[in-house]
Protein backbone atom coordinates (compact mmCIF):
# COMPACT_ATOMS: atom_id res chain seq x y z
CA UNK A 1 0.00 0.00 0.00
CA UNK A 2 1.80 3.35 -0.94
CA UNK A 3 1.62 6.53 0.91
CA UNK A 4 -0.46 9.47 0.23
CA UNK A 5 -0.74 13.00 0.33
CA UNK A 6 -3.51 15.80 -0.06
CA UNK A 7 -3.90 18.95 1.42
CA UNK A 8 -6.87 21.20 1.01
CA UNK A 9 -6.14 24.91 1.79
CA UNK A 10 -9.90 27.39 1.91
CA UNK A 11 -8.46 30.71 0.30
CA UNK A 12 -11.98 32.06 0.16
CA UNK A 13 -15.31 30.97 0.70
CA UNK A 14 -16.08 28.91 -2.37
CA UNK A 15 -12.28 28.70 -3.20
CA UNK A 16 -9.71 25.78 -2.80
CA UNK A 17 -6.16 25.00 -3.20
CA UNK A 18 -5.72 21.48 -3.27
CA UNK A 19 -2.08 20.15 -2.75
CA UNK A 20 -1.35 16.29 -3.50
CA UNK A 21 1.96 14.69 -4.77
CA UNK A 22 1.10 14.95 -8.13
CA UNK A 23 1.00 18.49 -7.98
CA UNK A 24 -1.17 21.90 -7.26
CA UNK A 25 -4.95 22.26 -8.33
CA UNK A 26 -7.95 25.07 -7.65
CA UNK A 27 -11.55 24.02 -6.89
CA UNK A 28 -14.30 26.75 -7.31
CA UNK A 29 -17.89 26.29 -6.21
CA UNK A 30 -20.03 25.86 -3.53
CA UNK A 31 -20.47 22.42 -1.16
CA UNK A 32 -22.11 20.03 -3.15
CA UNK A 33 -21.22 21.93 -6.64
CA UNK A 34 -17.56 22.48 -8.05
CA UNK A 35 -15.12 22.95 -11.08
CA UNK A 36 -11.82 22.29 -10.35
CA UNK A 37 -8.56 22.64 -12.50
CA UNK A 38 -5.02 20.76 -11.87
CA UNK A 39 -2.95 18.13 -13.03
CA UNK A 40 -5.14 15.48 -14.30
CA UNK A 41 -7.00 18.60 -16.19
CA UNK A 42 -10.40 20.16 -15.61
CA UNK A 43 -13.33 18.41 -13.59
CA UNK A 44 -16.63 18.99 -13.01
CA UNK A 45 -18.01 17.87 -9.35
CA UNK A 46 -21.84 17.71 -8.66
CA UNK A 47 -22.85 15.71 -5.35
CA UNK A 48 -25.32 15.52 -2.30
CA UNK A 49 -23.95 16.89 0.77
CA UNK A 50 -23.47 14.31 3.60
CA UNK A 51 -24.49 11.29 1.60
CA UNK A 52 -20.96 10.24 -0.11
CA UNK A 53 -22.85 10.08 -3.57
CA UNK A 54 -21.23 12.13 -6.25
CA UNK A 55 -20.79 12.25 -9.81
CA UNK A 56 -17.43 13.43 -11.39
CA UNK A 57 -16.78 13.95 -14.93
CA UNK A 58 -13.48 15.37 -17.06
CA UNK A 59 -14.32 18.65 -18.81
CA UNK A 60 -10.63 18.38 -21.18
CA UNK A 61 -9.05 16.27 -22.59
CA UNK A 62 -8.12 14.40 -26.03
CA UNK A 63 -11.91 12.70 -25.97
CA UNK A 64 -14.14 15.51 -25.78
CA UNK A 65 -14.44 17.58 -28.35
CA UNK A 66 -15.15 21.55 -27.63
CA UNK A 67 -18.08 22.96 -29.32
CA UNK A 68 -19.71 26.37 -28.96
CA UNK A 69 -23.29 27.04 -28.43
CA UNK A 70 -24.93 29.52 -30.80
CA UNK A 71 -28.33 29.67 -28.86
CA UNK A 72 -29.81 29.35 -32.55
CA UNK A 73 -28.43 32.73 -33.58
CA UNK A 74 -25.41 32.65 -36.56
CA UNK A 75 -21.99 33.44 -36.33
CA UNK A 76 -21.21 31.25 -33.30
CA UNK A 77 -22.80 34.03 -30.89
CA UNK A 78 -22.16 32.05 -26.95
CA UNK A 79 -24.71 34.37 -25.19
CA UNK A 80 -28.53 34.28 -24.15
CA UNK A 81 -29.44 31.57 -24.41
CA UNK A 82 -32.49 29.66 -23.31
CA UNK A 83 -31.88 27.67 -20.05
CA UNK A 84 -33.94 24.59 -22.07
CA UNK A 85 -31.66 25.13 -25.20
CA UNK A 86 -28.72 24.46 -22.94
CA UNK A 87 -29.57 21.75 -21.11
CA UNK A 88 -30.51 20.23 -23.97
CA UNK A 89 -26.59 20.62 -25.55
CA UNK A 90 -25.73 19.78 -21.79
CA UNK A 91 -27.17 16.56 -21.76
CA UNK A 92 -25.71 15.33 -25.80
CA UNK A 93 -22.27 16.00 -24.36
CA UNK A 94 -21.86 19.39 -25.85
CA UNK A 95 -19.25 21.19 -24.11
CA UNK A 96 -19.73 25.47 -23.01
CA UNK A 97 -16.59 27.48 -22.66
CA UNK A 98 -17.40 29.57 -19.68
CA UNK A 99 -15.88 32.04 -17.52
CA UNK A 100 -16.41 32.07 -13.31
CA UNK A 101 -15.78 35.32 -11.31
CA UNK A 102 -15.69 35.14 -7.86
CA UNK A 103 -16.58 38.92 -6.08
CA UNK A 104 -15.21 39.95 -2.55
CA UNK A 105 -18.04 38.46 -0.54
CA UNK A 106 -17.07 35.51 -1.76
CA UNK A 107 -20.39 35.29 -4.78
CA UNK A 108 -19.82 33.51 -8.02
CA UNK A 109 -20.88 35.32 -11.32
CA UNK A 110 -21.33 32.94 -14.56
CA UNK A 111 -20.56 34.00 -18.06
CA UNK A 112 -20.50 32.88 -21.56
CA UNK A 113 -17.47 32.28 -23.17
CA UNK A 114 -17.57 35.47 -24.97
CA UNK A 115 -17.89 37.19 -21.79
CA UNK A 116 -21.79 37.68 -21.23
CA UNK A 117 -23.09 37.44 -18.33
CA UNK A 118 -25.57 34.10 -17.35
CA UNK A 119 -29.00 34.64 -16.44
CA UNK A 120 -30.01 33.07 -13.06
CA UNK A 121 -32.10 30.17 -15.16
CA UNK A 122 -28.96 29.54 -17.27
CA UNK A 123 -26.22 29.62 -14.59
CA UNK A 124 -28.59 27.11 -12.30
CA UNK A 125 -28.56 25.03 -15.45
CA UNK A 126 -24.50 24.57 -15.47
CA UNK A 127 -24.53 24.29 -11.60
Amino acid sequence: MGFRFRRRIMLAPGIRLNLSKRGLGLSVGPRGASLSVGPSGVHGHAGIPGTGLAYRQKLNGRNRRASGFSGGTSGGNTGSISAAALDARLSQGESLPVRLEIDAEGGIHYFHGDGTSMDDDEARVLR
